[in-house]
């Protein structure tokens, strides 16, 4: 009989202590919710460059004066992931009354002129932006490699260009902007077997047919930083020459000379 009532008394306890915490879960959700000390007061966007902190907050769908426990993270990120730019987005809360929005932007690596307009390409092929003005920006202009209606969001199409000639013209721009060559390069040629450019200083560089990519952009590298280091400069640079490169300086009396590095 005793344990009959100990086991009771334990289950009343439980009961009790149940109730206890449904009430105090109601009454917290109650006070963080309906209180004015939890309503965002504060958006800050971080990481943009490219997109405007405005257009950001109004995409996000958080607006001032929302409880800060009522706003659906997830769905504000993916709203915020459908603009072409934002590659990632980090949304937390800090508390009282600030929302922290964190980006990560996508980058361009060229464009090209199609029509009358700018079409600025991104990692993957990925069309980021089409403009009527031409941006001053540090990406190169393609040239050689007209495009097939271009969709801002969508990867862009080479026109007469099968998979794998477009997989090496992206392999080429992804990796010379991985090495920072995009930023010293105006121009991109691209015929049906080789690629030509035009360095911000006017030198020429024959880059050749698109293979051994990485290894020839390395070597450029290499060639420029020595240039620079001896103060030459430099009119032509081949790297189509089989394993040598060539490096046709500038004298300073204005000739032309032919060297070998």
């Amino acid at each position: 009989m005793r344990r009959r009532v100990e086991k009771q008394r334990k289950t009343n306890q439980k009961k009790v202590i149940v109730v206890a915490l449904i009430l105090l879960l109601a009454v917290s959700f109650v006070v963080l919710t309906q209180t004015k000390l939890f309503d965002v007061k504060k958006i800050v966007v971080e990481g943009n460059r490219e997109v405007s902190e405005e257009k950001i907050i109004t995409t996000s769908g958080i607006v001032i004066g929302e409880n800060i426990f009522k706003i659906d993270k997830k769905e504000a990120k993916e709203n915020i992931l459908l603009h072409p730019y934002i590659k990632n987005a980090r949304i937390k809360r800090k508390l009282p009354d600030q929302i922290i929005i964190n980006l990560t932007e996508r980058e361009e690596i060229a464009y090209v002129k199609h029509l009358d307009s700018y079409v600025y390409i991104g990692f993957d092929g990925l069309v980021l932006d089409i403009s009527k003005l031409e941006k001053k920006n540090k990406v190169p202009m393609l040239q050689g490699l007209p495009i097939e209606n271009p969709s801002i969001g969508s990867k862009i199409i080479y026109k007469k260009k099968n998979e794998k000639q477009t997989d090496q013209i992206m392999n080429f721009l992804e990796t010379s902007a991985r090495k920072g060559v995009k930023r010293q390069t105006k121009i991109v040629k691209f015929n049906d077997k080789n690629i030509n450019l035009v360095l911000n200083k006017g030198v020429n560089v024959a880059f050749g047919p698109p293979t051994n990519i990485e290894y020839k952009i390395t070597f450029l590298i290499n060639v420029l930083e020595d240039l620079k280091r001896k103060k030459i400069d430099a009119a032509n640079i081949y790297l189509n020459k089989g394993n040598d490169i060539i490096v046709e300086v500038v004298e300073s009396l204005g000739e032309n000379d032919e060297k070998d590095q």
